[in-house]
């Protein structure tokens, strides 16, 4: 109350206090008015359109009651709307347009302060989107839609039809955004969001944009006519990095099973060993050496994870087909037969034909668990009968199984060449490079002068990427 009878007291400085102007008027004006003519009166409120310095209720859930916190919210929209016209406020709108098209989430654009109102008037209510193409109170009708834009790279804003931020990472290496809201999934679910008829799945809903679609890919069968697989399931098995194992299958000659996984690797390990034959001469000391084999081994760690529901069926359908490659193959007349595949990881093993030794799969208790939470399953016996199970509920098809698993795979390489000591061997990324194909191609030699030219230029530092070293 002190402030209050200050500024009712016209003797309390040299000048009537009440009479104080702004020298700069703020952006909605005065905040607080007075009557002048009367010493004793009390100041006006003209922010909001309810008079604040009356209480309208008691705290309930929003403080000051519902109606004065609606008013408080509209009135911080209309400041900070007024304050968007300004010069300061321009520069900030022009800045986050730019900001949000740097985003490395999919390229939403910043619509020039629209959701930051939105946000402002459903402060402690709802979230807003802070980014979107066409957005209504946060819903972004666009994305709703099925149109994404990738700002960046320069991709153009098409409808459902169209390319949809073919260059995002999301897109092109078909990753998935499980972040993504889940309440809308084209226009089929648009009109579902909208009508209070609907039924609501919940989280059993397929939402299409959110699943990794390489996870989710089962085992697939292509021709092994040629070296490369067939373009569509490339594209589909698509990564950063190729890795996927293929199965020679023996019933049928011209086909292979296709595992492909996420290469979210781990460790891996290529050991090249020789092993010789060693002679001792009368006269000599030292032993003399005769070569008897060769071997080369390769292991690798990987992941598993399933991040959505619907990405653990095809995994484990994936991984226990890996496992079995194991266990040997039986012909109709019952003999035993050696299950042989093709590795490929990126370009270090492309296609390197071999046999799986031993594959490992460990759990870690970090990694959670599906539960099957709504899973019921009733047992009908008869007498007459084989028991019957029915499965009912939003899980009826999923198994309690991990989330995440590690795997550890030894794969024993049968080279399709002959393994020698000459540079056009190609052990690592096989059939791929110059050397390989064409194997014509001349190795570049350098004489004793020319060797040491480029030994001192390399320990003087003088060498350089690009540049000759002769």
């Amino acid at each position: 109350m002190a402030l209050l009878d200050l500024l009712k007291d016209p003797n309390a400085y040299k000048f009537n206090s009440k009479g104080l102007k702004y020298q700069n008027p703020p952006l909605l004006g005065e905040r607080v008015t007075f009557d002048v003519t009367n010493a004793q009166a009390n100041p006006t409120y003209t922010d909001g359109t309810i008079d604040h310095a009356t209480p309208v209720s008691e705290d309930v859930f929003a403080r000051g009651g519902i109606t004065v916190a609606n008013d408080r919210r509209q009135t911080d929209k209309d400041r900070i709307k007024e304050w968007m016209k300004t010069p300061i406020g321009v520069q900030f709108l022009a800045k986050q347009v730019v900001l949000q098209a740097l985003n490395k989430k999919p390229q939403f654009l910043y619509n020039l302060g629209l959701n930051t109102l939105q946000s402002v008037s459903k402060a402690g209510i709802s979230n807003v989107q802070r980014g979107g193409i066409l957005s209504l109170g946060g819903f972004d009708v666009a994305e709703a839609l099925g149109a994404e834009v990738d700002y960046l790279t320069g991709n153009e804003f098409k409808g459902v039809s169209g390319s949809q931020g073919e260059l995002l990472r999301e897109n092109n290496y078909n990753l998935g955004d499980p972040g993504k809201k889940g309440a809308i999934n084209g226009i089929e679910d648009l009109l579902k969001s909208i009508n209070p008829f609907a039924k609501d799945e919940g989280y059993a809903v397929t939402i299409d944009s959110k699943i990794d679609k390489l996870n989710a890919l089962p085992i697939m069968v292509d021709n092994d006519t040629t070296p490369k697989l067939s373009q569509d399931i490339a594209k589909q098995s698509k990564d950063f990095v190729k890795f996927r194992f293929e199965v020679k299958t023996y019933d049928n000659q011209n086909k292979n099973h296709i595992i492909a996984f996420r290469a979210f690797l781990d460790n891996l390990s290529d050991d090249y060993n020789a092993t010789h034959n060693s002679y001792k001469y009368n006269g000599r000391g030292e032993e003399f050496y005769i070569y008897n084999k060769f071997k080369r081994t390769i292991s690798l760690g990987f992941k598993i994870a399933a991040q959505s529901r619907h990405e653990m069926k095809p995994l484990y359908q994936k991984l226990n087909y890996l496992a079995a490659q194991t266990a040997p193959n039986y012909s109709d007349e019952g003999r035993i037969r050696t299950p042989y595949m093709y590795l490929t990881v990126g370009d270090w093993f492309n296609r390197i034909p071999g046999v799986v030794t031993s594959v490992g799969l460990k759990w870690s208790k970090e990694y959670p668990w599906e539960i099957a939470l709504d899973k019921n399953i009733d047992n009908n016996t008869d007498d007459d009968s084989d028991d019957t199970e029915q499965k009912t509920g939003k899980d009826k098809d999923m198994l309690v199984l991990p989330h995440v698993l590690d795997v550890s795979v030894s794969f024993q390489p049968i080279h399709s060449f002959i393994p020698d000591n000459e540079p056009q061997t190609p052990f690592i990324g096989i059939d791929k490079g110059d050397w390989r194909e064409n194997p014509s191609t001349e190795i570049p030699s350098y004489s004793s002068t020319q060797s040491n030219k480029i030994i001192d230029k390399l320990a003087r530092g003088l060498f350089k990427e690009g540049n000759s070293i002769i």
